[in-house]
């Protein structure tokens, strides 16, 4: 009996080192970590067929092949008629700083009409390159040189115009046609018009 006393701490100290070893051996959880990343959706534009797609800095829109470019911002008539779609991506001024989207719109058409006529907008909505929705106003009037004009004005907040300094952006389309054109121009303009996409230029 004395010989079995004499082993139990030897047996007790090799069981305390068997279990500590395979302590040791056991792996060891680790945390998955997922990152997350915020999933921006583009808008992918449709254009109508027959017409030409343009991706340009600070927009996107289809023109009709009968209008070509120049620079981006100028649309004129191939036939040398005076005809022209002039599209303006700009910041606000300082006096424009708090100035609304109807303020916005008068100042605009007083370069083609007397501020005491100043036509009627109405509201219209326009989508951006990222499928959010923006206020819009629109007009159609005849100008003072007989003239007839289709105006919109569209304010982006946030948006950069090839630097990195996001801000209020405006964006004025125009289109003008002699009076008597107009019905053979307007469809043309249309697709302009409804297919206007604001985009941020970003740091280029």
């Amino acid at each position: 009996m004395k010989q079995l006393h004499d082993h139990q701490p030897a047996n007790t100290f090799f069981i305390l080192l068997m279990a500590i070893l395979l302590t040791a051996c056991a792996p060891i959880a680790t945390p998955t970590l997922h990152a997350t990343e915020e999933t921006v959706q583009l808008l992918t534009p449709t254009s109508p067929e027959g017409t030409v797609f343009l991706d340009q800095c600070m927009y996107m829109l289809s023109h009709p092949p009968e209008l070509t470019t120049a620079d981006g911002l100028l649309f004129q008539s191939l036939d040398d008629e005076p005809v022209f779609v002039l599209i303006d991506a700009r910041r606000r001024t300082d006096t424009e700083r708090d100035a609304s989207l109807d303020a916005l719109a008068a100042q605009l058409s007083a370069q083609w009409i007397e501020p005491s006529t100043l036509p009627a907008f109405k509201s219209v909505e326009v989508i951006d390159y990222m499928g959010n929705t923006l206020d819009g106003l629109q007009a159609d009037f005849v100008s003072d040189g007989g003239q007839h004009v289709r105006l919109m004005i569209v304010v982006r907040p946030q948006t950069m115009l090839g630097d990195l300094l996001p801000d209020d952006v405006v964006y004025e389309i125009v289109a003008q046609a002699p009076e008597e054109m107009w019905s053979e121009w307007s469809p043309s303009f249309d697709i302009i018009f409804q297919t206007f996409h604001p985009k941020d230029c970003g740091g280029v």
